[in-house]
């Protein structure tokens, strides 16, 4: 292997790390936006849904006959349509960055046109 060839093949590994950077960053997010967020905090309803009913007590007067039960039903089909809302607008985003990633990282580059290096 001459030096010229170890040269290259160390310049194409080497160029890869902003690609595995980036990657890296778009892995995280996912884990915290659906992991962390949605299906961890969907998990710890109960907490949600007492601040919640704290807030509705204040301000709606027919709650406290319906009792806590009747928020903790409410508040819970509501965050389930939240929690699929989100999803549903995340997941297509993620989708079309990476693909334009993915586009943008393997079309091969061309050149400055001829023009410009007749100048």
């Amino acid at each position: 292997m001459s030096v010229r060839s170890a040269r290259t093949c160390c310049y194409a590994t080497l160029k890869f790390i902003p690609v595995f950077f980036i990657l890296a960053v778009v892995g995280w997010s996912y884990y915290a936006y659906v992991v962390q967020m949605c299906i961890r905090k969907f998990k710890q309803k109960r907490f949600v849904c007492s601040i919640l009913y704290q807030m509705i007590l204040v301000t709606v007067e027919s709650v406290p006959q319906k009792g806590k039960e009747f928020v903790f039903c409410v508040c819970e089909k509501e965050m389930k349509m939240f929690l699929v809302i989100y999803l549903c607008i995340y997941h297509p985003l993620l989708i079309l960055f990476l693909w334009s990633y993915y586009r943008t990282m393997f079309e091969t580059s061309i050149g400055p046109p001829r023009e410009v290096k007749k100048n």
